[in-house]
């Protein structure tokens, strides 16, 4: 495995899935950003933003929960951030799968794009 999640996030419960996952179709999930989030403790504490790896990592138990995911990441082919997310920010993630081992994860606030992510499973 080439990346490990670096927190349990699960415990936080951000994520219920409310219904199957379809595959072929595009999933929206929403959720507000907790500002006790353990990354905001050494990411700017005067000035908390999320940093890139905690939206993986986000990214990563959003499709355990939601896409039944189960396979670990095994490589991020593409990592665009445009915006900063920070504590209680509503973020919408626009998930779409590519392939059977790929999937696509849009990061929304204000429905402004923040986080572009393709990420690979094996």
């Amino acid at each position: 495995m080439l990346f490990e999640i670096m927190i349990d996030l699960g415990a936080l419960s951000l994520f219920v899935r409310e219904k199957p996952f379809n595959a072929t179709e595009r999933f929206v999930t929403q959720f507000e950003v907790p500002d006790t989030l353990p990354y905001f403790e050494g990411h700017f504490p005067e000035n908390p933003i999320l940093p890139g790896v905690a939206m993986i990592d986000l990214t990563v138990e959003a499709l355990k929960v939601h896409c039944e995911e189960s396979r670990p990441l095994v490589g991020l082919r593409s990592a665009k951030y445009l915006g900063l997310v920070q504590p209680k920010h509503a973020v919408s993630l626009e998930i779409s799968r590519n392939s059977p081992d790929e999937w696509q994860v849009v990061w929304l606030v204000e429905n402004k794009k923040v986080c572009d992510l393709v990420l690979n499973f094996g």
